[in-house]
């Protein structure tokens, strides 16, 4: 039996399809520097860092947080977030046609910085997400 009352079940949805989602941006942003002489996989991971992107949006937006913790709540707005600046990621993959990688990557690493700082700022200040604190 599981005592803990901070447990969060997410849906099918966000359980499967967030993953999947993340796996395809992942996969697209390993191309340009794994796979930079391959001119179909130079077409396509735009479109698949799109497609992961995109996915990942309509994840966060049809599964939001529904318990009362206000920690977990603001997790949750946070991956809402990150899924609206990968978006904006994407964005920069076809401005220009894609001549300028480095904004793509700009975005791309300045919200891996703005995550973990603010990830490691609430974890170590208070415990992990989902603890009471006693």
């Amino acid at each position: 039996m599981n005592t803990n009352t901070n447990s969060v079940k997410r849906p099918a949805l966000a359980a499967v399809g967030a993953p999947l989602a993340l796996l395809l941006i992942f996969a697209a942003t390993l191309v340009p520097f794994f796979m930079a002489d391959s001119a179909w996989a130079r077409d396509a991971y735009p479109y698949v860092f799109s497609a992961g992107a995109a996915g990942l949006l309509a994840v966060r937006l049809f599964t939001p947080y529904q318990g009362r913790d206000f920690r977990l709540k603001r997790l949750h707005r946070i991956e809402s977030w990150i899924a609206i600046i990968f978006c904006a990621g994407a964005f920069f993959l076809f401005y220009n046609d894609g001549l300028q990688l480095r904004d793509w990557l700009r975005v791309h690493s300045c919200r891996s910085r703005a995550t973990d700082f603010h990830l490691h700022r609430h974890t170590h200040a208070r415990g992990t997400p989902g603890q009471r604190a006693e």
